[in-house]
């Protein structure tokens, strides 16, 4: 079995299929797994490192980059199709899931044209364009939040599954996770993140936070920065007494969330699903350029919820940021009931329930080939008119044709001798014959008024002349 799987951009669209795929492999160590991506991307570094196959195209958004760069993006777009037609021709998967992102929607148009079953995996709840368009015509549409329903066209094709998590997620141990950052464990731990990318306004707010809360006693910080900040952060940081733990990226993200008692971060929707899963209170601050604003949508789920509080991005400054930190971390009963809200809102199963999917319809297209082969019997020929018939059902039909034929015979018969008495009784004084029989009467020796088993008449033709001839004889003699 072969499954390929598309996405990429940022790590909230390829974290799900590493999870889909670690589950699959769980499931069936034999499938082989690809995954479609771009160079540029994230993918570039992630899927290798957990050793999976990654097959690259180009592709590009078409989201806010004007006429001419929307141009480009078709282009791109167009050229990202034959690409991906071509792998998937190549690889023949049983089917392709697409988990977001610019990259999945060329593979997913050509796994469309190839007719390879689609599963989409949308994590948010305002889905991107590309899971819009891929949602038409996926043989499965996989939802995080319930919400998400109303922004897509089909849907019985819709499934309220989670995002799918990796295993390692929530199983860290705090102790081993603390030395492993060099941090105090009888300090409360905040782990602040941006995303795998970073995000420059909570960097500059975390640093000016941190300054304020250098004095305190009872806090310390994970930060994973970005590559694009990571020196500038490390620069701003440097000098505090506070106890820092500062990276550009952590491939085990698994570690900061065993070792951390509050997490601030931006509020996409795979970061919440690990978030929660986790049972971590949180300080939300939504990305506010995310299409359609979903991540304000997203956070304010946590909110309503009672596991998160949110800070808008326009108005974060490292001074609140400090009050918030400082207010949850001496209020142990709000994080705690922040803490079970949150674990409640997790799902579990989901990476399990996608793999299912994916292995049942790639099961039933290996099977349909063979079903094509294992064709029905051909019915047998019709016998041609006038052969016996066979069989029991054939034995009723040459009897309902016995029947018929007694009956029109009859009724010939009948007939033909009516017309034989006229003629007897006008015979001229010539003294005609009837050709084939006795004079006046039908010919009673021969076949008349009778089919034979063909359902061809014999004696009829003979005797049906004669009484004409004896009619016009008949006339003449008046």
């Amino acid at each position: 079995m072969r499954i390929v799987i598309a996405g990429g951009g940022t790590g909230g669209h390829v974290y799900p299929g590493i999870a889909v795929a670690d589950a699959l492999k769980r499931r069936r160590p034999d499938v082989e797994i690809v995954f479609v991506g771009t160079r540029r991307g994230v993918e570039s570094r992630i899927v290798p490192r957990h050793g999976y196959e990654l097959r690259t195209i180009p592709a590009r958004g078409l989201l806010g980059s004007g006429l001419f760069g929307k141009i480009a993006g078709l282009a791109v777009l167009a050229a990202g199709f034959v690409r991906s037609y071509l792998i998937l021709r190549r690889l023949k998967p049983g089917a392709v899931l697409a988990t977001g992102g610019f990259v999945s929607a060329p593979a997913g148009l050509a796994a469309r044209v190839l007719g390879i079953p689609l599963v989409v995996q949308e994590q948010n709840s305002v889905p991107g364009a590309t899971n819009r368009l891929l949602a038409n015509f996926a043989a499965e549409v996989h939802l995080n939040f319930a919400a998400a329903r109303m922004h897509l066209r089909r849907k019985d094709n819709l499934r309220l599954t989670g995002n799918p998590l990796r295993s390692t997620v929530g199983s860290g141990n705090r102790i081993l996770s603390l030395e492993h950052f060099g941090l105090d464990p009888n300090r409360r731990t905040v782990f602040v993140f941006g995303g795998s990318r970073g995000a420059a306004t909570i960097n500059v707010a975390t640093a000016e936070a941190a300054r304020e809360l250098d004095s305190r006693s009872d806090v310390q910080f994970i930060i994973q920065t970005g590559k694009p900040d990571y020196q500038e952060m490390r620069e701003k940081l440097s000098g505090l007494k506070l106890p820092l733990a500062v990276r550009p990226y952590l491939m085990q993200i698994e570690e900061a969330y065993a070792a951390a008692d509050l997490i601030v971060c931006r509020s996409g929707a795979m970061t919440l699903s690990e978030v929660v899963v986790c049972g971590l209170p949180s300080v939300l601050i939504p990305y506010p350029h995310a299409a359609q604003d979903h991540q304000v949508k997203n956070a304010q789920e946590m909110v309503e919820a009672g596991a998160a509080e949110m800070i808008l991005d326009g108005e974060l400054t490292g001074a609140k940021l400090a009050r918030v930190i400082v207010s949850l971390l001496q209020n142990p009963r709000r994080l705690r009931e922040m803490s079970s809200n949150a674990f409640r809102m997790a799902r579990f199963d989901a990476s399990e329930k996608l793999a299912s999917s994916l292995e049942r319809l790639a099961e039933a297209r290996e099977k349909a080939p063979a079903a094509d082969e294992a064709q029905p019997p051909a019915p047998a020929p019709l016998p041609p008119r006038g052969a016996p018939p066979r069989g029991e059902g054939g034995r009723r039909d040459d009897a309902h044709r016995k029947r018929r034929g007694r009956r029109g015979g009859a009724r010939r018969g009948a007939r033909e001798g009516s017309e034989a008495r006229g003629a007897d009784r006008g015979r001229s004084d010539r003294g005609g014959e009837d050709r084939g029989g006795e004079p006046g009467r039908a010919d009673r020796g021969g076949e008349s008024g009778r089919f034979d088993r063909g359902g061809a008449r014999s004696g009829a033709p003979e005797n049906h002349i004669a009484a004409r001839v004896a009619l016009g004889s008949a006339g003449l003699a008046r």
